[in-house]
């Protein structure tokens, strides 16, 4: 059931819903949509707001985005969203008297994303970042940083599916070795059953070009048909190890860029850096 906005102005095309009282926590919420007009980057401007009483002058957005619907197709278009994890916790500290007691999650995560046909079917794609996370649960953790691309073709008889992240953290459960390792996993997989998966770690407690390699691959009932391990060093092998045979991986005995599956490397650098911007320093000031 549609809410019909608090105000609006129909020359500008803005609408407002409240503040309301929260009915989750502190303080008031409301909400804002634009309608930007055609040529705009994004069609439509939105965001959430909280303040701490009917006063919109006090309002801080924690969330915030734009969206580009495609009018021939429901589930087509794209968009972006910003959840500023960090203006929460700045407007709990700041007006709650009760916030700077309560655990609340910390950094900031933001997406692009869109989906639309293609001559091989219909594409989603997710590129994200997440800066400076700590877990309300595990509020002592050291602040995590993460990049991943997901996506998935679906030709309608076919759906195949691929993820690539990378991030920094520690892959020792041993105390004495505490030095986060870059890591970065890349898989894909068809139908949500048969694919690959392919691992690299680095740095950390790794020697000093030294590299930590691993495949693994699996069968429609999700059950490990091949694995493999390789350490090398400035390019020259140390060590292998491997279980099965990779001529169980079928389709993914060969790997994930032979079969031109996308990764984050393929993204644009100005694309990732201005997604970094965005994670790092929160909802851009006009």
């Amino acid at each position: 059931m549609s809410i019909e906005p608090t105000i609006y102005n129909s020359d500008t095309k803005e609408f407002f819903w409240g503040p309301y009282e929260s009915e989750d926590g502190f303080g008031t919420i409301a909400a804002y949509i634009k309608d930007a007009g055609e040529g705009q980057e994004f069609r439509y401007h939105y965001a959430i707001l909280r303040g701490k009483d009917k006063d919109v002058a006090g309002l801080v957005p924690v969330l915030w985005g734009g969206a580009n619907p495609d009018p021939e197709a429901k589930d087509h278009g794209s968009g972006i969203t910003l959840v500023d994890f960090e203006a929460n916790h700045a407007f709990e500290t700041a007006n709650n008297p009760n916030g700077a007691n309560m655990p609340m999650d910390r950094g900031r995560f933001v997406a692009v994303y869109g989906k639309d046909g293609t001559d091989k079917g219909d594409l989603t794609l997710v590129l994200a970042a997440l800066r400076g996370f700590v877990s309300k649960d595990k509020p002592d953790a050291e602040p995590a940083d993460l990049d991943y691309l997901y996506g998935r073709l679906d030709d309608g008889a076919n759906k195949v599916d691929f993820i690539d992240w990378k991030s920094a953290f520690d892959v020792h459960e041993d105390p004495a070795k505490a030095k986060p390792e870059d890591v970065g996993v890349r898989l894909a997989f068809v139908n949500e059953g048969q694919g690959r998966a392919e691992a690299q770690s680095s740095g950390g407690d790794l020697a000093e070009g030294q590299v930590a390699d691993a495949i693994e691959c699996w069968d429609n009932a999700l059950a490990q048909t091949y694995l493999s391990f390789t350490t090398s060093t400035n390019g020259a092998e140390d060590a292998a190890v491997s279980e099965g045979d990779l001529a169980s991986c079928g389709l993914f005995q060969a790997s994930l860029s032979e079969l031109g599956v996308p990764a984050l490397a393929d993204v644009p650098a100005e694309y990732k850096a201005a997604l970094d911007q965005l994670a790092k320093n929160g909802v851009p000031q006009d």
